[in-house]
């Protein structure tokens, strides 16, 4: 990873994760603003906290705040390919991650609220706020 210059407000992904006898992986991440910078630690704050952390464990984000106005989320189409990645995040059962042509769209208070997804013979309902665009239906051959 390439060393980053930092200098205060800049937004910052912190990483942190784990080292264990059985493995080792970095695996969270932590949004934080900069305060300070000094020769090899920043202060920084996160969560209404400040920390005081190591450069090397932390990534510059780095994008222009037109980026929000012009970036939206592309909703399917009915006839596109896609798929439902549906993890209930109170249960420790994994997540229900289906593929298929988009069917039907249900809406509810105006807003796509389920859509059904053909899976070969069989047809899932998924909630369309986990459903993402494989490929168009314009694409499909």
């Amino acid at each position: 990873m390439k060393k980053c210059i930092f200098k205060e407000d800049d937004l910052i992904a912190v990483v942190g994760g784990s080292i264990g006898k059985e493995d080792k992986k970095t695996d969270t991440a932590v949004i934080a603003v900069v305060l300070a910078v000094g020769l090899d630690d920043l202060i920084v704050e996160a969560h209404n906290a400040t920390y005081r952390v190591p450069k090397e464990i932390c990534q510059k984000i780095d994008f222009s705040p037109d980026i929000l106005k012009n970036c939206k989320v592309k909703s399917p189409e009915l006839g596109d390919l896609v798929l439902s990645y549906d993890k209930k995040h109170y249960s420790s059962d994994p997540p229900k991650v289906t593929s298929g042509v988009l069917y039907k769209i249900n809406y509810k208070m105006g807003m796509a609220d389920t859509c059904i997804i053909m899976c070969g013979t069989d047809f899932i309902e998924s909630r369309c706020a986990t459903v993402i665009l494989l490929q168009p239906k314009q694409q499909i051959s």
